[in-house]
């Protein structure tokens, strides 16, 4: 998996994808795909380290939306999505999902 290896813009393209087309994963599928969940977390630190080091990388920010949302996390995704929205102003699919995250 792109996002194991810390390919970030690979998995971010990925997962744009996948979304473009229809729903992601949901928590049960994602953690399957991990020996455990502290093998996850582990990732998912890193992606987030690797965001806050990197502020204007709009993949990073998408993807770690993406993972947020997927763990149920909406209100951190909708942070992580605007984020990627500063320097993606008019990407639609960002669009949506800042909308779909952000409380009306």
């Amino acid at each position: 998996m792109l996002f194991t290896l810390k390919k970030y813009p690979e998995s971010a393209a990925a997962t744009y994808a996948v979304l473009s087309a229809g729903p992601g994963w949901d928590w049960t599928t994602m953690s399957s795909l991990y020996s455990g969940v502290d093998v996850y977390t582990k990732q998912l630190r890193e992606l987030e380290a690797f965001a806050k080091t990197n502020p204007k990388s709009a993949d990073a920010h998408f993807l770690l939306g993406y993972h947020y949302l997927t763990g149920t996390h909406a209100d951190a995704a909708s942070k992580q999505f605007k984020l990627a929205q500063t320097q993606l102003p008019d990407d639609k699919l960002l669009t949506q999902l800042v909308g779909m995250t952000t409380p009306a």
